[in-house]
């Protein structure tokens, strides 16, 4: 089997940091605040699958 090493990237770091990690980066709360929508919308489809599905049994 042929090894293949791996290509080492041109620019593995930026060498001037202008602050935009720290200004833009969530920290604290604001970080967890998009998972909310996100487990609000899983609860809601499953709340609908479970309806449509007790629907479609109770027709049989």
């Amino acid at each position: 089997m042929l090894a293949m090493k791996p290509t080492p990237a041109r620019f593995n770091s930026p060498s001037i940091d202008f602050g935009q990690q720290n200004a833009f980066t969530p920290t604290g709360l604001y970080q967890w605040l998009p998972y909310v929508p996100i487990a609000l919308g899983w609860a809601l489809t499953t709340t609908i699958a479970a309806g449509i599905t007790r629907a479609l049994n109770r027709q049989q």
